[in-house]
């Protein structure tokens, strides 16, 4: 009494150490109901008021024996109860059950409806197993199908959903025995510039840069004049492994777009299949400071963003090839959304100056861009990155500057990377004249270029402040000197950058 297959009747004797049955003393009847056993199959799911250790004293589960949770969410309902089956032989009650939902049950026995008492070794773990497996049944099912999981459907990273197996009962079967086949076909053959993914085409220009269409001056160079669909291919998804009847299948598209699923068992088309899948542009969080690997296919596009707390922080993206193919990772950062429009990055027009807070970095491998903290914004920065020439494995770092507050005559250390930037503030409350001081303290190869601005911090290391003709600028230094003579404009708030 351990084990039963879903759908099938079973019988089974419940003996007692006395004729309940036939026995030869007392009113047959009234003995033969008082004795009659309730057997009783619990989800084994179902958590109890008192037990452990105390059974429940219900021989008929009421809501008072179980969790509240558990007396609304159908467990409760869920308990199953054998019958008598009208035959009681001299060894005791002949009872039957049959159950349709495959699991493991806890089987409680209660005998003598006049005193009930838990017997036969209460509860006893029961397993019905499924039924045969029928091909018809078997569902697809998961977040790769419908996409709830933000992590899913994005194009260049895995997809995984579910076949899972059925009984005639829609159990979940436990074997693993067919051949499952999944492909994906684009819905309608269509062209993926239907979802803003956009190839450019490279062409050589007489005379110059076009410039609306009609040729300019100047040498003849390459320019990304046009963009051009790229038709989307159907593509098999795998099958990456099974448990339990359940098939994990693995789809890893390419190209963002709108395909149909289908999925077959044992040449069998599973019940809603097609699917509709909307592969949509990989988009990666990125936590600051933190190397995040990607890829990005030739001719497509790749997103990752980062959360900036407050205003005034400036930062740098880097965007840095890993292998060894002639591709190159061009990348653009945008604040706030990636814009659908993605014709804007061109080798012509750069970025469109509608978009202030727009940056980009092209013809490079390893890719650098450079926000001031004048640029700096609240929100959300997307960087986006086009596969150029072929595929390319990355690494994308955004990493904000420190930004530190000088005190006069007291030192500051700080350490920078190579083109990163350090940005510091202080006051000046007197027009008196001052001095900054910017020195190497390692024995290290590289320069520092360190740069004065009044008012707000230097977008780069270029961008100064001047007094009497004399940039405040020090570029390519150890030690870096800059002095600001006694006059009236030395008053106020200073920036200083290190580069």
């Amino acid at each position: 009494f351990r084990t039963a297959i879903a759908g099938q009747r079973y019988f089974f004797l419940f003996t007692m150490n006395f004729e309940a049955c036939g026995q030869d003393y007392g009113a047959k009847q009234v003995v033969d109901t008082r004795y009659r056993p309730v057997v009783r199959f619990d989800d084994a799911a179902i958590l109890y008021r008192t037990y452990p250790p105390t059974p429940p004293v219900h021989p008929i589960l009421v809501a008072g024996d179980v969790s509240p949770n558990d007396a609304e969410n159908g467990l409760l309902e869920a308990s199953q109860y054998a019958e008598y089956a009208e035959r009681c032989l001299d060894e005791g009650y002949v009872m039957t059950f049959l159950i349709t939902r495959a699991g493991t049950y806890r089987v409680w026995l209660y005998a003598d409806a006049t005193a009930p008492r838990v017997v036969a070794e209460s509860p006893r773990t029961f397993v019905v197993q499924p039924e045969v497996r029928v091909v018809e049944n078997a569902v697809a099912l998961g977040s790769g199908i419908d996409c709830r999981i933000d992590t899913e459907c994005m194009a260049n990273s895995a997809t995984t959903f579910a076949v899972q197996m059925k009984d005639k009962f829609f159990n979940n079967a436990l074997s693993c025995d067919e051949t499952i086949v999944a492909y994906l076909i684009p819905e309608e053959n269509q062209d993926d510039e239907n979802f803003k993914i956009t190839n450019l085409v490279e062409e050589e220009n007489i005379g110059g840069v076009p410039i609306n269409g009609v040729p300019g001056q100047g040498i003849d160079v390459n320019t990304l004049s046009g963009y051009v669909p790229e038709r989307v291919m159907p593509f098999n998804a795998t099958v990456a492994g099974c448990a339990g009847g359940a098939y994990a299948v693995e789809i890893f598209a390419t190209l963002s777009a709108q395909y149909k699923v289908h999925v077959l068992v044992n040449d069998v088309v599973v019940s809603g299949s097609p699917f509709s899948l909307s592969i949509r542009p990989l988009t990666v969080n990125v936590v600051l400071g933190v190397t995040t690997l990607g890829l990005v296919t030739y001719n497509r596009w790749a997103y990752y963003r980062a959360f900036f707390g407050v205003n005034g922080i400036g930062f740098n993206v880097e965007v840095i090839k890993t292998d060894d193919n002639p591709g190159q990772p061009w990348s653009y950062l945008r604040h706030s959304e990636v814009f659908a429009d993605l014709q804007e990055p061109g080798e012509t027009a750069g970025i469109r100056n509608e978009y202030p807070h727009a940056f980009s970095a092209t013809y490079c491998r390893n890719c650098r861009i450079h926000v001031p903290p004048t640029d700096g914004k609240l929100g959300y920065w997307f960087v986006a990155v086009y596969g150029r020439e072929d595929d390319s494995f990355h690494t994308v770092t955004m990493t904000p500057y420190p930004n530190e507050v000088l005190q006069s005559s007291v030192v500051r250390t700080g350490a920078v990377d190579p083109g990163m930037y350090a940005y510091y503030s202080f006051q000046v409350s007197t027009t008196s004249g001052f001095q900054v001081r910017v020195t190497v303290t390692t024995t290290t190869q590289g320069d520092l270029t360190a740069t004065l601005k009044k008012g707000s911090a230097p977008t780069r290391d270029t961008d100064m402040s001047a007094m009497f003709g004399q940039a405040l600028w020090q570029q390519n230094c150890q030690d870096c000197i800059i002095d600001h003579p006694p006059t009236f404009e030395a008053a106020g708030e200073w920036h200083l950058s290190v580069l």
